[in-house]
């Protein structure tokens, strides 16, 4: 039997925050996040932003073996809760 690996340590990351910006396709208002913590998904990120407003979609990008690119995207659907997001999370310490 082998021995159990220790749980990876959380990783506390401070976040920077684009300005809201429409996108032509696009039904709302979507922000970038920078600077995100590996191990944060989609969901976490989501979960994150979700009391500032009503979310569309979130995503993170990935490399090709699955690795967080550790950006994401958040589009809200509209312009006022991106902008209080963008407000309050901005420079926020997060760790998923």
């Amino acid at each position: 039997m082998q021995p159990e690996e220790p749980a990876p340590a959380t990783e506390t990351k401070q976040l920077e925050i684009e300005k809201p910006a429409p996108r032509p396709n696009d039904a709302g208002y979507t922000i970038w996040i920078k600077n995100l913590p590996e191990s944060v998904d989609a969901d976490q990120l989501k979960k994150a932003f979700k009391g500032y407003g009503t979310i569309i979609k979130s995503r993170v990008p990935q490399d090709r073996e699955g690795d967080s690119l550790c950006y994401g995207f958040i589009e809200f659907e509209e312009k006022e809760a991106a902008s209080k997001a963008i407000k309050e999370m901005d420079r926020a310490k997060f760790n998923g």
